[in-house]
């Protein structure tokens, strides 16, 4: 994870693609908030890119989507309390209200 923070903070080339990508996600979001009306819309973070603060890597940015997205449900898919409580924290402070925050455990995993 330094090597990518690191790859970032130097590439303008690839902090211009995660941010196209951000912005096409967005945008396909914004078009379903807008098409569902009054319905309820949640967003999961992946399991694909392991923590839930690292979506960015799929184009998705709680900041952007905080207002779009009525409950953002947070894969806690590690038995790490630590590492889950850490993705927690995170995620409140990208999100700002709590109750758009959904912890959903993976109850197999050990």
């Amino acid at each position: 994870m330094e090597q990518l923070a690191t790859l970032l903070a130097l590439s303008e080339p690839l902090q211009q693609l995660v941010r196209l990508r951000v912005e096409k996600v967005t945008s396909l979001v914004r078009e379903i908030r807008e098409a569902v009306g009054d319905v309820k819309l949640s967003a999961f973070t992946s399991s694909f890119v392991g923590s839930p603060s690292n979506i960015w890597m799929e184009g998705l940015s709680l900041p952007e989507l905080r207002d779009m997205v009525d409950v953002f449900h947070l894969l806690a898919y590690t038995s790490d309390t630590d590492r889950v409580n850490d993705d927690l924290v995170f995620c409140r402070a990208q999100v700002r209200d709590p109750a758009q925050l959904n912890l959903t455990l993976n109850l197999g995993c050990r």
